[in-house]
């Protein structure tokens, strides 16, 4: 009766590894599948920045007259600071 009992008690315990096992195959599974959308995200659906039709002194004009954010962006100064760069160059 004793072997019955512990055979019982090995099943379960048996199956509660494999139950285990599942659930940690489980989260590794979707914790790859998190990582591969976050690189397919990152490096391959980018959405063009600049996405203006102008060109040359007409896209600066543009930028310019713009949010100063994205002027900071594109130039990587202020507006009054690019403006000061346009008139030092000028002078020279």
């Amino acid at each position: 009766m004793a072997d019955a009992d512990s055979d019982q008690d090995s099943v379960m315990a048996d199956s509660d590894s494999d139950e285990y096992d599942s659930d940690v195959e489980l989260e590794i599974a979707i914790t790859y599948v998190q990582f591969c959308i976050e690189y397919v995200q990152k490096y391959y659906m980018k959405r063009p920045m600049c996405t203006s039709i102008l060109s040359g002194n007409s896209y600066v004009h543009e930028v310019l007259e713009g949010n100063p954010q994205m002027c900071y962006d594109i130039f990587r100064m202020d507006k009054i600071i690019f403006r000061h760069l346009c008139n030092e160059l000028k002078r020279l």
